[in-house]
């Protein structure tokens, strides 16, 4: 597969003054963990290498014809090392040649999602090396510097985004760009699994150990992949949806460390999330986790709904975890 020799051949980032431009050299070819690990930041010329990086996709596809094992072939070959496989992957799985619904697409997505995160691990890495992080402390103060812009707007060619948790900046995608990629030809399972991600991605789940979003916001969530995991108990998708409802159920049970479901000092139920679980029992849509709450409701009525030991146990009976690094202390 051709290389796009710009993406390639340009140093990326560092804390000091950029560069000059080097000259780009046809012939060169670099890896792109080469590429990544460069210690000086070269304003790069967006507009140009995305017409160049879009020009090579289209020839790609041009090869594959309509033959669905060209298309295989071709994704299955595509590096992670190398951030130009995201767009080239972007229209392959557009252009394939399968039939809008067809439970291909459920194969093609985990496939292209191994991809993209492997992708984005590798730039995550880098991002928070010594020689990175100058730059992307901008992002606070000076939002607009132009060599901050040039680099986000360079990320974008990739469909890759700079986030920051907890003091440490990663890479990751827009909430909508599976559903983006998939939603026309996706079958029926995996777009509705879509629609349900995009929504909580767009509305965000925890920061500093912390929610942001409401408690029953969470007990929705919950509501939801339990509808999902109803409706196709047999999709591919079905451990990923358990995972998430596991997560959801479990931070509704145990709180976060800042976002507490026990008062840390008296260590006593707060009263709105009491009120919850009892909404939970006498409405809640999901039978499984409304039979669980109810469980936890009992137990915790038993001990003057104060945090105890049997907690631990009750999570470890339906095999949750607590979302604490911190649990309250017990008397």
């Amino acid at each position: 597969m051709k290389r796009i020799f710009l993406l390639l051949t340009l140093t990326l980032l560092g804390c000091g003054s950029p560069k000059e431009k080097e000259a780009i050299d046809e012939d060169t070819v670099a890896t792109a963990e080469e590429f990544l690990s460069s210690d000086g930041y070269v304003m790069v010329a967006v507009d140009s290498l995305k017409t160049a990086i879009d020009a090579e996709a289209q020839r790609q596809v041009q090869t594959l014809g309509s033959d669905p094992r060209k298309y295989n072939a071709y994704l299955t070959q595509l590096s992670p090392n190398d951030p130009a496989s995201i767009p080239y992957a972007i229209l392959c799985l557009k252009k394939y040649p399968a039939p809008t619904g067809s439970p291909v697409y459920d194969t093609l997505y985990r496939q292209f999602a191994n991809l993209y995160f492997q992708t984005a691990g590798h730039l995550t890495d880098t991002l928070n090396s010594k020689e990175y992080t100058g730059l992307l402390d901008k992002l606070y103060d000076h939002a607009e510097d132009p060599d901050l812009r040039n680099f986000l707007n360079y990320l974008d060619l990739f469909s890759l985004k700079v986030f920051i948790t907890e003091g440490t900046y990663y890479a990751d995608a827009d909430p909508d760009l599976f559903y983006s990629i998939f939603r026309v030809k996706a079958s029926p399972p995996l777009l509705d699994y879509l629609e349900i991600r995009k929504k909580e991605l767009k509305e965000g789940f925890s920061e500093d150990a912390g929610l942001v979003i409401s408690f029953p916001e969470v007990y929705e969530r919950v509501e939801s992949w339990g509808k999902f995991m109803a409706d196709y108990p047999d999709h591919s998708l079905r451990n990923d949806a358990l995972n998430l409802y596991e997560m959801y159920l479990s931070t509704l049970i145990t709180g976060m460390d800042n976002s507490r479901v026990f008062d840390f000092e008296k260590e006593r139920l707060d009263p709105e999330i009491k009120s919850l679980y009892e909404n939970i029992m006498k409405a809640g849509k999901d039978s499984l986790s409304r039979k669980i709450i109810t469980d936890y409701y009992i137990l915790l009525s038993k001990n003057d709904f104060k945090y105890n030991e049997s907690v631990n146990t009750f999570l470890d009976k339906y095999q949750l975890s607590t979302m604490l690094a911190v649990e309250p202390p017990t008397r």
